[in-house]
């Protein structure tokens, strides 16, 4: 849709059905996602202040030496501009967040720094690949055929 291909014959019979159906899967996995509460019976936090809150509460610092680790690793990353400064020319801002989640067979606390990738128009140097139907590679076959021409795999 961005491409602006769905108005296209080839796209547009099924358009419609895939955007509600995108939808439907992105609203089932929000719910799902701000359902679970726990895992392994270790409450997952949904923000960096219920995680503070329940390392304040545990007198643990499980959740925050998590935070720190990843923060520490994505630090080389990402340019974190102070608040109210503006942003570089040639650099789009980005929202991001962390997502909490705790590891199987250590029970060790994870914390993940997300980018909101979604938010920026894709790169000039994102070209559009299309979809070729298999009628199409047949009559490309039938017309290589009728004119003796040879057929490279």
């Amino acid at each position: 849709m961005n491409n602006g291909l769905a108005e296209e014959p080839a796209f547009a019979w099924w358009v419609s059905h895939t955007v509600k159906k995108r939808d439907m899967i992105i609203k089932a996995m929000k719910k799902r996602y701000f359902k679970i509460q726990q895992k392994y019976g270790i409450e997952i936090q949904k923000n960096v202040q219920e995680a503070q809150a329940l390392d304040t509460k545990t007198w643990t610092t499980f959740w925050i030496d998590a935070i720190r680790k990843e923060m520490k690793n994505c630090s080389k990353t990402f340019e974190i501009l102070p608040e109210g400064s503006r942003i570089p020319v040639g650099h789009t801002h980005i929202k991001c967040h962390l997502i909490f989640d705790v590891k199987h067979g250590s029970l060790e606390r994870k914390a993940r720094y997300v980018a909101g990738g979604h938010m920026t128009a894709p790169p000039a140097s994102i070209t559009y690949a299309s979809v070729v139907s298999r009628e199409s590679v047949r009559i490309a076959f039938v017309l290589a055929a009728l004119n003796g021409l040879e057929i490279e795999v």
